[in-house]
């Protein structure tokens, strides 16, 4: 059997249904990107040059797209095609363009670099799964446990939780994780677990630097971490957000070739999630 299926089977209710989630792609409100699209989501944007400096040209027209779906799919085919943000400038462009910012958070002797989506609240769970995510690229841990205590902090940034709460949300993933691992195969774990404390979802994804041991059902370790905290009572935003994870991260384009850069790998998570919503 799938390991997904098999991991989703035996982690719910016989009779649970996971909802089907509506595809997000909606035009950007209150903004001055006025040119229309001539594209949709499915199409397949062209960047016609063999040359990076040039394929960024054409990019910047892209994100001027008042569609967001559109400027992510965008810089998600720039990074298909081998193409890297290659400065400052650059990087601070697309942030601007898909409403996300760069935080670095002190971790003893180093720094982590994260990217931060800037909807951060009052979010449906479709939004809520990228919108006001955080991601971390080169993410390092020791095992599952040591895992749990590095993202809780970097998902927590600007939710204004202070120490007590955010000890509380490391203890109700720890629980569920004691319960039963949450890797579910193909080097991805989707660590969750619902808590009293928030009213909306967060949201973190992390991509290991080195593989993260987490007694996986496929006995292979963890490339990939998708973690979230759902709000206690709400079981079907719970089922659906599990879902949404993994449809998207079981796909073999998705973690292959794996992403080289945070920029990239944010890129991908959010395009996947767009394109393909839970049936």
């Amino acid at each position: 059997m799938n390991p997904f299926k098999q991991f989703f089977n035996r982690s719910r209710k016989p009779s649970g249904q996971a909802d089907a989630i509506q595809n997000s792609v909606e035009s950007d409100a209150g903004t001055d990107r006025t040119e229309t699209p001539r594209q949709s989501l499915d199409e397949v944007i062209m960047f016609p040059y063999y040359n990076r400096e040039k394929n960024f040209e054409c990019l910047r027209a892209y994100l001027q797209y008042p569609a967001h779906s559109m400027r992510e799919k965008a810089v998600n085919h720039f990074f298909e095609q081998g193409g890297q943000l290659k400065n400052e400038e650059e990087r601070a462009l697309v942030a601007s363009c898909l409403n996300y910012k760069e935080l670095l958070l002190p971790d003893g002797n180093s720094t982590r670099r994260l990217l931060i989506g800037m909807n951060r609240h009052g979010l449906d769970s479709e939004d809520s799964a990228t919108g006001g995510a955080v991601y971390e690229f080169g993410f390092e841990a020791r095992n599952r446990w040591e895992a749990i205590r590095k993202m809780v902090p970097a998902m927590c940034i600007g939710m204004e939780l202070d120490k007590d709460t955010e000890k509380r949300q490391i203890s109700y993933l720890e629980k569920r994780e004691t319960s039963m691992s949450t890797a579910i195969g193909f080097g991805l774990a989707t660590p969750h677990a619902s808590s009293h404390d928030i009213y909306d979802l967060i949201v973190g994804y992390f991509h290991a630097r080195e593989p993260i041991p987490w007694d996986a059902i496929d006995d292979k370790p963890v490339n990939y971490v998708a973690c979230y905290l759902c709000p206690a009572g709400q079981f079907q935003k719970h089922l659906r957000m599990l879902g949404l994870i993994a449809k998207c991260f079981h796909k073999a384009d998705f973690r292959d070739p794996p992403p080289l850069s945070l920029e990239e790998f944010r890129s991908r998570i959010v395009f996947h999630m767009l394109r393909e919503p839970l049936d």
